[in-house]
């Protein structure tokens, strides 16, 4: 078997030339992709923070996802990528500009809420966890089970307000 790959006046054309070419290529789109995610993760944590009060479960509701899944997206290092279909995604849902996620920028003061004169805790783990368990629950039993929880609080003498 002849191992001697032929070589031609262009080093492009030959294995290593490939191979460096390639490599060089998916190197620099790689870091780009990790430049965009960072970017997207950014992004939408200013827009959490400013638009949702930082309250993850309420934009993981908004944009149609389970509070864990967005956690991890914007975990850093991200546990789920955030990808480009994501990130139009989430624009479309929230009425933003296509492409708003993917440009380095302060949001604009009208995506702002405002600043609330507490702090806005992450929700722990298990916090997530039931929530994420809470949002697959049909819509049925969770009125069930939020009639369950409003008589037990009235038999309490708790009243909803004070929860």
């Amino acid at each position: 078997m002849n191992t001697n790959i032929p070589r031609s006046g262009n080093p492009a054309n030959t294995f290593e030339g490939i191979h460096q070419t390639v490599n060089g290529c998916c190197n620099l789109s790689m870091d780009e992709n990790s430049r965009q995610r960072a970017t997207r993760a950014k992004n939408t944590i200013d827009l959490i923070k400013h638009r949702f009060g930082g309250n993850y479960a309420a934009f993981a509701r908004k944009v149609e996802r389970s509070p864990s899944q967005i956690n991890d997206m914007l975990a850093d290092p991200p546990r789920k990528p955030f990808g480009e279909k994501l990130a139009r995604s989430f624009e479309k849902q929230l009425g933003l500009a296509h492409g708003t996620l993917d440009i380095e920028h302060p949001f604009p003061p009208e995506l702002r809420e405002p600043e609330r004169p507490y702090s806005v805790q992450q929700p722990s783990e298990e916090a997530l966890r039931v929530a994420n368990a809470w949002d697959r629950l049909p819509i049925d039993l969770r009125s069930h089970l939020l009639g369950i929880i409003q008589y037990e609080l009235t038999r309490m003498r708790i009243t909803w307000a004070d929860r």
